[in-house]
């Protein structure tokens, strides 16, 4: 019934705008022809100006056309300011309004029919009663008069469309810090990026006053200014649900612990080398532990060049992450065991990734029998893996498996043939003993193995 309910709501909705629309092309092109007239009438009162006392026929025809301009210039800025008003407005706000929207649409139409009307008549009377028509300047100076309205419209109509901007993307060559004059966007969801400097992304602190924003992604490190004692606790950024490459340091520890970001979903963590300070495994975990507690909503955590882990700890990623990604860092077996545990992952990438471990340990992946019980696709590019091991009833729920660029892997696991849930195995860029145990493979339930 509430399908039904909603089908129908957004079949009007449709209709409803679509003849807005058509009303507003209608109107606008009335309006249009205003402007056209009012600067011919206001270049024939200048050039009238001295003349008419010459006749009474003349001082009541300016007197008629002073009368009409002003009611063109009354319905001119009714529609400007009435149409910017509904274009600010949401799409449902845009529908709540769109009934007395459309009453002042044909208002404004019934005002310019009269008034060409008026026009029209003020017109004839001058040709009827053979009134001398106006030095051939007037042209010249009702053009001028038409595009300084036109221009004023065209003008106000881009500031709107500035402040309505809703998606933003900048490549700035080697710049650092970003102007403060991009955060009175304030109707921006989507904020992308890109420099070719090698030095982190400052933004001014206007950013935190941009409470639409939903994407703020970046191609660098970025780094967050403080925010303002008077916005702290008030959750500025509640909309913001994507953050890229932001850097880890203290100020990002405290800014997460404040929960400034109650809505984010995804985020990326990026450790930036910059030869001043490096950040221990006890400051990364840190930051990974606060992220339960101050991001409720998160569902995607991407890490990058994290170098240093402090493991004493299997609650050092939050229960609620569905995807993770691993990319240019160092892991242990430790790792595993930690990842293994989380309820909901459901998607692992690895890229990179170099596997530590002492002796035997080292570029070894051990899954464990229970471990990742929602599990249903890995990626590895670029692994150090040596060797994989699995114990029966690891991953239950694997779908999909992607290997590439692992040349040190020489063995799939048994246990994978067996996994009852396993369609499809990719595999490319491979050492040639892997290869050659792939093509001799059987597997069962309708899996698919794809070697290139």
């Amino acid at each position: 019934m509430a399908d039904i309910i909603v089908d129908i709501f957004m079949k009007n909705l449709i209709k409803l705008l679509g003849h807005e629309a058509n009303l507003l092309l209608k109107v606008k092109g009335q309006v249009c022809l205003l402007q056209d007239d009012l600067g011919i009438m206001n270049a024939f009162l200048k050039d009238s100006d001295g003349k008419r006392n010459e006749h009474h026929l003349v001082r009541e025809i300016i007197n008629q056309i002073r009368d009409v301009v002003l009611e063109v210039e009354d319905v001119i800025d009714i529609y400007m300011v009435k149409v910017i008003k509904q274009r600010r407005r949401t799409l449902l706000g845009r529908a709540f309004h769109s009934i007395g929207h459309a009453n002042l649409l044909h208002d404004v139409s019934n005002q310019t029919t009269s008034i060409k009307n008026k026009i029209r008549n003020i017109y004839d009377n001058k040709a009827t009663f053979g009134i001398g028509e106006v030095e051939s300047n007037a042209n010249e100076e009702a053009e001028q008069s038409l595009q300084r309205r036109r221009r004023n419209v065209e003008e106000e109509d881009v500031r709107t469309k500035q402040l309505r901007l809703k998606s933003l993307e900048m490549d700035l060559q080697g710049i650092q810090v970003y102007p403060a004059s991009i955060c009175k966007l304030q109707f921006l969801e989507v904020f992308d990026l890109r420099s070719s400097s090698s030095e982190s992304i400052l933004l001014p602190k206007g950013i935190w006053m941009m409470n639409q924003l939903r994407h703020l992604k970046v191609s660098r490190s970025l780094q967050l200014p403080d925010p303002a004692e008077r916005i702290t606790g008030t959750n500025p950024l509640r909309n913001l649900q994507v953050l890229s490459a932001l850097s880890i340091n203290q100020k990002t520890t405290l800014l997460i612990r404040k929960s400034l970001f109650p809505n984010l979903r995804k985020l990326h963590l990026l450790h930036k080398h910059n030869g001043i300070r490096n950040w221990t495994g006890q400051e990364v975990l840190e930051l990974l532990t606060s992220l339960e507690d101050s991001l409720p909503s998160l569902r995607v955590l991407k890490t990058e060049s994290l170098w240093k882990f402090s493991l004493n700890r299997f609650d050092m990623y939050p229960e609620s992450l569905t995807k993770i990604t691993n990319i240019s860092s160092i892991m242990v077996p430790e790792h595993f065991r930690i990842l293994g545990k989380l309820p909901n992952l459901r998607i692992l990438k690895l890229k990179d990734v170099t596997l530590n471990g002492s002796g035997t340990q080292r570029g070894l992946i051990h899954f464990v029998a229970g471990e990742f019980p929602k599990l249903e696709v890995i990626k590895m590019v670029s692994v150090e893996i040596v060797t994989w091991e699995m114990e029966r009833d690891a991953m239950p729920s694997l779908q999909h498996l992607v290997i590439n660029f692992c040349y040190p892997l020489r063995n799939l696991p048994n246990e994978l043939c067996r996994l009852t849930h396993l369609r499809l195995i990719e595999v490319s860029n491979i050492s040639k003993e892997l290869w050659n145990m792939l093509k001799d493979l059987n597997m069962n339930n309708g899996c698919k193995l794809i070697m290139d």
